[in-house]
């Protein structure tokens, strides 16, 4: 039996500077074990007789046993462990520079055991970590670039014609020149060109020298004599560079900014160019230069036939009504037109002082404690509007800006007026009043004031004579009897009907503002009632004042009211030929978004009403007013609450936020100078050329 086994752990380091240190160790050991055992058996017998001849007979025997075992297990376990670390730097001068640094570590673990049956295996792990840095010269990348550059330019230059080309730019001023030297770069640069483009100033010796060249159209010929100039001067001169045949062009040509022509800036939107030519009589405002933001002395003007329907939005403060007023004093005094002006507040007072507008402009308050306040009966039949017409209008436009529900209050409030009008025989054309003993025909007061005969009846009439005893008829009525008579109704409801009590509650709610204190007897039925249609004709200007002592609804209904009548009555008159020469009407909405879809909170909570929307009637307004010769104004804070169906009337082709100048409309900035000398900025969107 033998059995041995080897230790061996070894140990060195190395390091770059030559030195050498190993540490090893070693253990042995050996053991042997052996048996060995023989046996053996001889025998040997032999007789001997010599007779003449020889017999010789032998035996031999032989026995053996042998046995032998044998072990032998080896055991070896090697460690080794080494550290290795390495600097190294070297430097060269020429195209190139490098520095490396390297750090390495190494260690190593090995065993084995070996047995007599065959079997080995063995187990080796490794660690390996490098760092690496490299540096380049970025300025020599750089510079590589632009003598590439260069190469390309004489590239071009060689197949195409190249010329030392000196450009001058001759200022007037010493601002001038700091503005061409910043825009000098901003308009002439491209991908193939080398280095950006700059001005440069010359010094006081070389002035007058440089001016000599300029004066005779020829490069100033100073060459640099700079010894380190690869080029020797063939690519550039103090005051002159090579450039291809394309590059010279671009150079040479503008010799004159235009304004709005050369872009320099981003793309100008449709519409918002500069047009210093604009046609027309009537002056808006100037025009800011959409490449320098100044304002120039350019007018932006309007003519007759692209007078469309016209929006001013902004904030308060901005000029917005300034820009309004400037707009309607312009239409009145150059064309000669009718201004209507429907006024939340008093902002249109200075139309007074206008010049060539003396005696032409009236201010009237819808409160009975203004200057000139506004005498007039709203439930008044308007001398050429058909009652019908008239009927259903006031439910609409009246539920509109109440936000009344549709289904139940505006047809209550339809019903309710009818009833009014059936009262006195208004409605003229109605069975019921034809039928009725005593106003189905002419009464003696009513033939005394008309010229009719008495007892005609109003089938006999012709529809001219029926309108007049309808508008004579409806003096006799007002917003008082209305309120009575929805209270009257009120009060025959079953109190149970909870739905039919919260209707009309809606009605009378707003309508109590109306009828109570002053003005019930401002606007009490009666013969010294204004009708509020013939304001401002043929060709004046009438403002209406809301004030703001009146609350928001009633001011949105009285203003709207009278501008829809005001705006029928012209349309009745241009559709029944009366007066051909009266002038064209341009009426203006101040806080248009009220006027047309009302204020919030109100309606019948019981339809769940969730947004508010535009009376029919003012949508029929807006599509259909320019063929009768009316346009209208709207100013707003807020466009986004402007109806959707009047935006789309602005939108269209002849609308006035027309995006192609070209064809209807031209949108401009305009300085308005307001009061204290401050001057606002409107985006209105206006017509021009």
């Amino acid at each position: 039996m033998s059995e041995s086994w080897n230790l061996t752990q070894s140990q060195s380091q190395f390091a770059s500077s030559g030195s050498f240190q190993s540490t090893s160790e070693m253990h042995g050991r050996a053991d042997t074990t052996g048996e060995s055992w023989t046996t053996g058996t001889g025998e040997s017998r032999g007789t001997g007789q010599t007779v003449g001849n020889a017999t010789s007979q032998g035996v031999v025997e032989s026995s053996g046993w042998s046995r032998s075992t044998s072990r032998v297990v080896t055991t070896m376990n090697s460690e080794t462990n080494t550290t290795g670390e390495a600097h190294t730097r070297s430097q060269g001068f020429g195209r190139g520079y490098g520095e490396t640094d390297a750090y390495g570590q190494t260690r190593s673990s090995i065993g084995a055991q070996t047995a007599g049956a065959g079997l080995t295996y063995g187990l080796a792990p490794a660690i390996n970590l490098n760092r690496t840095w490299q540096v380049e010269d970025d300025v020599a990348e750089r510079l590589t670039e632009i003598l590439r550059g260069f190469e390309g330019l004489l590239n071009t230059a060689t197949h195409s014609g190249g010329f030392v080309t000196s450009a001058y730019l001759l200022t007037d001023s010493e601002r001038a020149a700091v503005a061409a030297a910043s825009l000098v770069p901003e308009a002439f640069y491209g991908e193939g060109a080398p280095t950006p483009v700059l001005t440069a100033e010359p010094p006081e010796a070389e002035r007058e020298a440089v001016m000599e060249a300029a004066r005779a159209f020829v490069p100033f010929k100073a060459r640099t004599n700079d010894p380190h100039d690869p080029f020797d001067g063939w690519l550039f001169w103090r005051y002159a560079s090579l450039l291809p045949a394309d590059k010279v062009a671009a150079y040479v040509a503008p010799s004159l900014l235009q304004e709005g022509t050369l872009k320099v800036i981003a793309p100008i939107p449709d519409g918002m160019g500069f047009y210093p030519k604009m046609p027309g009589e009537v002056v808006l405002g100037h025009q800011y230069s959409p490449n320098t933001a100044d304002l120039t002395n350019a007018p932006v003007r309007l003519d007759k036939p692209r007078l469309m329907h016209t929006m001013f939005a902004g904030d308060t403060g901005w000029g917005k009504s300034v820009a309004a007023v400037r707009m309607a004093y312009e239409i009145a005094y150059r064309w000669n037109m009718r201004v209507v002006v429907l006024d939340f507040g008093f902002a249109w007072r200075s139309l007074l002082n206008a010049p060539g507008l003396e005696g032409r402009v009236d201010i009237r308050q819808l409160r009975p404690d203004g200057v000139r306040p506004l005498r007039w009966n709203p439930l008044q039949i308007g001398t050429y509007i058909n009652p019908e017409t008239q009927l259903k209008a006031f439910a609409d436009i009246f539920g509109s800006v109440a936000q009344l529900g549709q289904k139940q209050q505006q047809h209550r409030l339809l019903d309710a007026v009818r009833r009014v009008y059936l009262s006195v025989g208004v409605m003229v054309d109605d069975p019921l009043v034809r039928a009725d003993p005593q106003y189905g025909r002419v009464s003696a007061e009513e033939a005394a004031r008309l010229g009719l005969v008495e007892g005609t009846p109003l089938g006999d009439l012709s529809a001219d004579d029926r309108q007049r005893v309808a508008v004579e008829r409806s003096k006799r009525v007002g917003l008082g009897d209305l309120y009575e008579e929805i209270e009257r109704e009120y009060d025959s409801l079953n109190p149970r009907d909870q739905v039919g009590r919260g209707v009309l509650e809606g009605i009378l709610w707003r309508l109590k503002s109306l009828v109570r204190g002053a003005p019930a007897a401002q606007f009490q039925p009666g013969a010294d009632a204004i009708p509020v249609e013939d304001l401002g004709r043929p060709n004046g200007v009438v403002v209406l004042e809301g004030g703001k002592f009146l609350d928001n609804f009633a001011k949105a209904w009285l203003l709207g009211w009278a501008g829809w009548l005001i705006y029928s009555d012209m349309v009745a008159r241009r559709e029944k030929q009366i007066n051909r020469g009266e002038a064209d009407l341009f009426m203006v909405f101040e806080e248009a978004n009220i006027i047309f879809t009302g204020l919030e909170g109100g309606g019948d909570a019981t339809e769940g009403r969730s947004a508010p929307t535009v009376g029919e009637q003012y949508s029929n307004m807006f599509r259909d007013s320019r063929k009768y010769g009316a346009y209208f104004g709207v100013v707003t804070q807020s466009p986004s609450l402007i109806p959707q169906g009047i935006i789309s009337v602005l939108q269209q082709p002849g609308g006035g936020l027309s995006e192609n100048p070209q064809r209807q409309g031209h949108r401009a900035f305009g300085d308005c100078e307001k009061r204290k000398g401050l001057r606002g900025r409107t985006l209105a969107a206006v017509s021009g050329g």
